[in-house]
C-alpha cells in the first residue's frame, strides 16, 4: 500500500507538471496517479486568496486565513474518504507528472472527460479515473 509520505517535496516544480486543484477531486487525482508521479512543495495559507463580495457588493481580496485553509483541507478529507482513499497530509501544493503525450492544456479534460456519464458517488468517479490513470501511467 502506497502513502501520501512518499510524495516527494520539493522546493520547485519540475519542467512537465501540473498542479492538483485544491480539492478532493483533484486529491483524487493526485493519489490515483501514483505516488511515483506526484510532488508536493511546502504550503500556507497565506500564499493564497480569498475573495470576499461585501453587503454592499463591494469586492476585494485577502490573505486565507489558517481557518478558512482548514476547512478547505477538512473537505477534501471528506471527498478522499468518500472516495475510499486514505486523507493527505496538510500543508502542500500538490502537482502530478504529466503522462506521456499529454500536455498541460490537455490534462484536466483528459480526466474531466473520463467521468462524463459516471454515477454521482466519488468512489464512482474514482474507479474511471483509476482506469484512466493506470493506462496512462502504465501503473
Amino acid at each position: 500500500m502506497s502513502s501520501w509520505d512518499e510524495a516527494k517535496v520539493v522546493e520547485e516544480v519540475p519542467a512537465g507538471y501540473v498542479e492538483l486543484t485544491e480539492n478532493g477531486f483533484g486529491a483524487m487525482v493526485g493519489w490515483l496517479a501514483g505516488m511515483r508521479n506526484v510532488v508536493r512543495l511546502p504550503d500556507s495559507p497565506g500564499l493564497h486568496t480569498t475573495r470576499i463580495t461585501g453587503p454592499d457588493g463591494a469586492r476585494y481580496e485577502r490573505e486565507r486565513s489558517q481557518e478558512e485553509q482548514d476547512v478547505v483541507d477538512d473537505d477534501i478529507d471528506e471527498y478522499l474518504r468518500d472516495c475510499g482513499l486514505p486523507h493527505r497530509p496538510r500543508g502542500f501544493q500538490w502537482f502530478a507528472r504529466l503522462p506521456e503525450g499529454v500536455g498541460a492544456d490537455d490534462f484536466w479534460p483528459m480526466i474531466i472527460g473520463t467521468t462524463e456519464g459516471v454515477g454521482p458517488h466519488p468512489s464512482e468517479t474514482a474507479q474511471a479515473v483509476r482506469e484512466l490513470l493506470a493506462a496512462r501511467y502504465q501503473l
